[in-house]
C-alpha cells in the first residue's frame, strides 16, 4: 500500500509506516528517533529540541490511534528514505479532516432531540492536529537554548582548566586539557569545540604564563576532528562516538603538535610527557620522528580517555544545565503573573452560542 493511496485511516497509515520501516532494514525505534533528529537539525532546528522521544516514535507505528502528528510522520518518512515525505503529512491532514467531518455530520443532519446522549463537545474538543500538536519543530524562543549552549561552553572551559591543574599537580604523562573540548565538539558542533579550545588556552596562559598559546592549534584540531567526524557518523546512523574516533583525534593532534615541538621547542615542550622521549632517543632517526612518536605515545591514550569521559559527561551535563535554565525561567515567570491575572479579569466574558439546530436544555 502506498503512502498516499489506500484506506483513509490511521491504522492503514501506521501499517504503511511499518512496511516502510521494514523496507529500510527494520531500524530500531531509537535509531529512527536519532535519524528524525538529524533531519530536523538539517532544517535548522536546535539540536536540543530536534530529537523526539523513542516512545513518541514507537506510538506513531502503533495501530488504534485516533490522532497523529503529520509533521512527525513526514519526518519519520524522510528518515526512512521515503521518496515523497510531504505526501505522508498531507495524508494525515486528509484523514484528520475526514474524521472531523464524520464526527460533525450527525449534528448537522440529525435532530438533536432524537439523540439526547450525543454531545458534540467532547469529539470536537481536540481541534485540528497540525496546528495544535507540539511535536513539529516549530520555531521556539531561542533564549533558553542559547543560554544552555553558553552555560555548557563555560562548563567545558572550566573542565579543561581543572584537568590542566590536575596534571600539573600529579605529574602524570597526560594532558587532560581536551575533555571539555570533546564535550563541546560532540554535543554542540566542531566550531563550538574550537571556541572552547581557544578560550581554554587564553585562560590557561593567564593562569600559567609558562604555557604556550601555540598549542591552541592542537586543541582546535581536536575539536574539528571530533565535531566533523562525529557529525558524519551520526548521519550514517551511529548512536555513540566509537573508540576509533578518539584515537584518530590523538593521531591528528600529534601531527599538528610535532612541528610546533620540533621547530619552537627543539623537541621538548616542557611537559612531563616529554620525559618519555628518552625511550626513543638514539634508537630512531631522524630526531623529528622521535618527537612524533613521543607525542603520539601520550596523545592517543590522553584523547581516548578524554573522549570516553566526555561521552559519559554529556548527558549528565545537559540534564543539569537544562534544569538550571528551566529553574531560572520559572523564577522569572511569577513577576509577570499578577499582570496577566489582572488582564484576564478585565477581559469581557463571551457567551457560548449553541450550534444551529441544537435544542437548549
Amino acid at each position: 500500500m502506498s503512502a498516499v493511496e489506500g484506506t483513509d485511516s490511521y491504522d492503514a497509515l501506521a501499517e504503511d509506516l511499518r512496511a516502510l520501516r521494514h523496507a529500510a532494514g527494520s531500524p530500531s525505534f531509537t535509531e529512527i528517533a536519532v535519524r528524525v533528529g538529524q533531519v530536523r537539525e538539517a532544517r535548522g532546528t536546535d539540536p536540543g529540541r530536534a530529537r523526539p522521544a523513542r516512545t513518541t516514535v514507537y506510538d506513531t507505528f502503533r495501530a488504534g490511534r485516533s490522532r497523529m502528528d503529520g509533521a512527525l510522520v513526514a519526518d519519520i518518512a524522510e528518515a526512512l528514505d521515503a521518496p515523497d515525505p510531504r505526501s505522508w503529512r498531507d495524508r494525515c491532514g486528509r484523514i484528520q479532516h475526514a474524521l472531523e467531518e464524520s464526527r460533525l455530520r450527525p449534528i448537522a443532519t440529525d435532530d438533536v432531540d432524537d439523540e439526547p446522549t450525543r454531545d458534540p463537545t467532547p469529539d470536537a474538543e481536540p481541534g485540528p492536529v497540525p496546528a495544535a500538536d507540539p511535536l513539529p519543530p516549530a520555531p521556539a524562543d531561542p533564549a533558553p537554548a542559547q543560554g544552555t549552549r553558553l552555560l555548557l561552553l563555560a562548563g567545558c572551559v572550566v573542565l579543561n582548566l581543572v584537568g590542566i591543574l590536575v596534571i600539573r599537580a600529579t605529574g602524570l604523562p597526560l594532558y587532560f586539557d581536551t575533555i571539555g573540548i570533546a564535550v563541546a565538539a560532540l554535543a554542540l558542533g566542531p566550531w563550538a569545540g574550537a571556541a572552547a579550545a581557544v578560550a581554554t588556552h587564553a585562560f590557561s596562559f593567564l593562569l600559567i604564563p609558562s604555557s604556550s598559546p601555540l598549542f591552541a592549534a592542537v586543541s582546535v584540531t581536536a575539536a574539528l576532528v571530533w565535531g566533523y567526524v562525529w557529525r558524519h557518523l551520526r548521519q550514517r546512523g551511529a548512536l555513540t562516538p566509537p573508540i576509533g574516533l578518539h584515537l584518530l583525534v590523538g593521531l591528528c593532534c600529534s601531527v599538528v603538535a610535532t612541528p610546533i615541538l620540533w621547530l619552537r621547542f627543539h623537541g621538548f615542550g616542557g611537559h612531563t610527557a616529554g620525559q618519555l622521549q628518552n625511550i626513543f632517543n638514539g634508537r630512531i632517526e631522524p630526531e623529528w620522528v622521535t618527537v612524533f612518536l613521543t607525542n603520539l605515545s601520550t596523545s592517543m591514550p590522553d584523547k581516548l580517555l578524554s573522549g570516553v569521559i566526555a561521552v559519559a559527561v554529556i548527558p549528565v551535563a545537559l540534564r543539569v544545565i537544562t534544569r538550571i535554565t528551566k529553574s531560572a525561567e520559572l523564577a522569572a515567570a511569577p513577576s509577570s503573573a499578577p499582570a496577566l491575572r489582572h488582564e484576564a479579569s478585565q477581559r469581557p466574558r463571551t457567551a457560548v452560542t449553541p450550534p444551529p439546530g441544537a435544542s437548549v436544555r
